[in-house]
């Protein structure tokens, strides 16, 4: 009964070290890597007079958007689709003027004119 107790134990002890599963590190694609940085809207004043201005900065997990008129938001992202130079950002953790649930945002990389956009906004890289 001894050897039978200890034979069970030892498959036991095995068979979960064997189970353990590696921990694999997810490769960022290109476009993600991209992304990382500071974006500037690119928008002129209207003929009224009015005019806004907003800067997204993203790093390599978390986002900070600030812009006037009066914005503010910060969280956390990953990028849950990517389709040639279009991403499919979730945006969660966040807080800020837009609130705390999670959301989703598509940005379009345009590389040849180091600019991305965000439906009809278009942002250019701050230097």
């Amino acid at each position: 009964m001894k050897y039978l107790i200890a034979a069970l134990l030892l498959f036991i002890i095995t068979f979960n070290s064997n189970a353990q599963v590696k921990k694999v590190k997810l490769k960022t694609s290109a476009n993600a890597t991209y992304l990382i940085g500071t974006w500037k809207l690119m928008q002129a004043p209207s003929g009224d007079g009015m005019g806004m201005s907003q800067t997204w900065m993203f790093t390599k997990t978390g986002f900070t958007v600030e812009g006037y008129p009066e914005l503010k938001q910060k969280g956390m992202y990953k990028v849950m689709k990517e389709t040639g130079d279009t991403l499919i950002l979730k945006l969660y953790k966040q807080n800020g003027h837009w609130g705390t649930a999670d959301k989703e945002q598509k940005i379009v990389i345009v590389k040849e004119k180091n600019q991305i956009s965000m439906g009809w906004l278009q942002f250019r890289r701050k230097e």
